[in-house]
C-alpha cells in the first residue's frame, strides 16, 4: 500500500496573509466601535429618565486609543443608581443630621433653596426616606459586552478566513 500525500501551502499562505491584515488595528477598530456604540446604546436605554434626564445624557463613548473605547458617565447620580444608597460599608455615604431631609421636586429647587420656592409644588421636606436599591447597569452591561466583543470578533475572524474580507495590497 503506497500513501501519497500533497500539501498546497499557498493557500493557506494567502489565507495567514489576510488574517494578518485584517487583525491590524484600524479593522479591529471598526468591531471594537460597533460594539461600543451598542453598550452605550444598552446603557442609555437602562439609566432611568426620572431625575431630569441629566443622568442618561451622560452617557458618553471616548476614544482613548485607536482600538480602545470607553462607555462612561461621570454624573455622580449615576454612582448612586449604580451602588445605591444604603449602608454598604462604603465610606462616602454618610447619613444626613438634620431634622428634615430637604427633597426638591423640580430643577429651580434642586439648585438650592430660596424664597421663591412652593412647598409641595418645588420641594418636600421628610423626616424619613429610604435608600436608593442598586440598579447594577454597569455590572451587568460589562458582562455583556464582553460576550457581544467576543461574537463580534468571532464573527470578524471567520469572515477573514472565509475570504469576505480582502487584504489592503
Amino acid at each position: 500500500m503506497i500513501l501519497k500525500v500533497t500539501a498546497n501551502t499557498e493557500g493557506g499562505r494567502r489565507t495567514l496573509k489576510r488574517l494578518a491584515d485584517g487583525m491590524s488595528i484600524e479593522k479591529i477598530d471598526r468591531v471594537v466601535g460597533r460594539v461600543a456604540a451598542e453598550t452605550f446604546a444598552h446603557v442609555v436605554k437602562a439609566t432611568p429618565k426620572r431625575w431630569f434626564g441629566q443622568v442618561r445624557r451622560s452617557w458618553q463613548i471616548r476614544l482613548p486609543a485607536p482600538g480602545v473605547r470607553h462607555v462612561i458617565n461621570e454624573n455622580k447620580i449615576m454612582l448612586f443608581l449604580e451602588e445605591g444608597t444604603a449602608n454598604q460599608g462604603q465610606g462616602w455615604i454618610y447619613p444626613r443630621t438634620k431634622k428634615f431631609l430637604y427633597i426638591p421636586l423640580n430643577r429651580k429647587a434642586a439648585m438650592g433653596w430660596h424664597e421663591g420656592l412652593k412647598y409641595g409644588r418645588d420641594y418636600i421636606l421628610r423626616k424619613k426616606v429610604r435608600g436608593i436599591k442598586p440598579r447594577r447597569i454597569v455590572a451587568r452591561e460589562r458582562i455583556l459586552t464582553a460576550e457581544r466583543l467576543l461574537v463580534a470578533m468571532r464573527r470578524h475572524i471567520q469572515r477573514i478566513v472565509d475570504g469576505s474580507i480582502q487584504s489592503s495590497n
